[in-house]
């Protein structure tokens, strides 16, 4: 069985160092791709790290690595599937905090031989924290995603690989300190080696297109306005949105629009993401809201009515979304905005 687990983890090094390369040589420039680059640095340094005990500082420069696969795998889920191009500032406070309690648990242990109960367990429920989290985001996206392949086959791959994490955390924290059996660590190098399998195939299926997130903001519809003419679904969307203002309904989804507009809902999606150039549903809801609420903030005769009042007769919900949503479009919140175009608000 140890010949098995070497065979596997050897297995498993080979696909991460082709994959790795792979990235190096063609899509370096890529933000996503560069977070699976390191996230399959990450994945070396947990497979390698009990093989290296007793190595000193080959040792402690794998558990380095291991220790930031959750965080990565975080950053690499909202870069693929929240569309991120840059790291979240709050994921980046949670991977510091998480790292630095991991690294001082990790020295302090190796280091003085104290081991503190508490501190483990933090570091152990941080990182299950951080996988939960990152598959809330895959799950929380899915119904909402406009890209059918992404939707359909990266989703599955990066779910199976979340709920992996979410096992081997699992499984760790229930060992503690006791040795881990062979038996265990001999499946989890086959799960891990049946991931990058999946990521490959997945990898192939897909090709550049579906995998790679978009190089380019979302098309604005005024620019695919010549052609609607020609399609009348693509019309009806469009009349949907921009006459009788479907996008204030705070209920509104991509099944509940196609039902109203009595378009097949996989249609729906690829006419919204074909020809309007969305890859998500609530990023064509914002482009209307938005547009609605920065117009109503700059008429005077609406200058003292409650930026919630318009925000919420747009169709939002939660402030919070909305002034996430308004400050990432203009680059100021609700209020600058208010008072640099309608200047006349006492």
């Amino acid at each position: 069985m140890l010949q098995s687990l070497f065979l596997l983890r050897g297995i498993a090094l080979g696909l991460l160092l082709g994959m790795l390369l792979t990235i190096l040589l063609r899509f370096r420039d890529i933000y996503a791709l560069k977070l699976l680059a390191g996230f399959c640095l990450c994945l070396a340094g947990y497979l390698t790290a009990p093989l290296l005990q007793g190595q000193g500082g080959l040792f402690y420069v794998a558990v380095i690595f291991a220790d930031a696969a959750v965080l990565l795998f975080l950053l690499l889920v909202q870069a693929q599937f929240c569309d991120h191009r840059r790291p979240e500032p709050l994921a980046l406070w949670f991977g510091g905090l998480y790292l630095a309690a991991s690294y001082t648990e990790f020295a302090l242990e190796h280091a003085l031989g104290l081991e503190l109960a508490p501190l483990r367990l933090g570091v152990r429920l941080a990182m299950l924290g951080g996988a939960l989290c990152a598959l809330y985001l895959v799950l929380r996206n899915w119904q909402a995603d406009l890209v059918e392949a992404r939707r359909r086959l990266r989703m599955a791959v990066s779910a199976i690989a979340g709920m992996y994490i979410v096992g081997v955390t699992l499984v760790e924290s229930l060992a503690g300190d006791g040795a881990v059996p062979l038996w265990v660590e001999v499946a989890n190098s086959a799960g891990i080696v049946a991931s990058l399998l999946a990521f490959i195939a997945a990898a192939l299926v897909l090709g550049p297109a579906g995998l790679l997130p978009a190089d380019e903001a979302a098309v604005h519809p005024a620019a695919v306005v010549p052609t609607v003419a020609s399609d009348p679904e693509l019309l009806m969307i469009v009349e949907a949105m921009e006459e009788r203002c479907a996008y204030r309904d705070m209920e509104l989804t991509i099944r509940s629009l196609a039902e109203h507009l009595g378009i097949a809902e996989h249609r729906l999606r690829k006419l919204i993401n074909q020809r309007l150039g969305y890859r998500n549903f609530n990023d064509f809801l914002n482009h209307y809201r938005l547009a609605e609420v920065a117009r109503r903030l700059a008429d005077p005769g609406e200058s003292r009515l409650p930026i919630q009042t318009i925000a919420m007769d747009a169709g939002y919900r939660s402030m919070t979304t909305f002034n996430r949503s308004f400050r990432a479009a203009y680059d100021q919140n609700p209020s600058a905005y208010r008072r640099r175009y309608c200047p006349k608000i006492e």
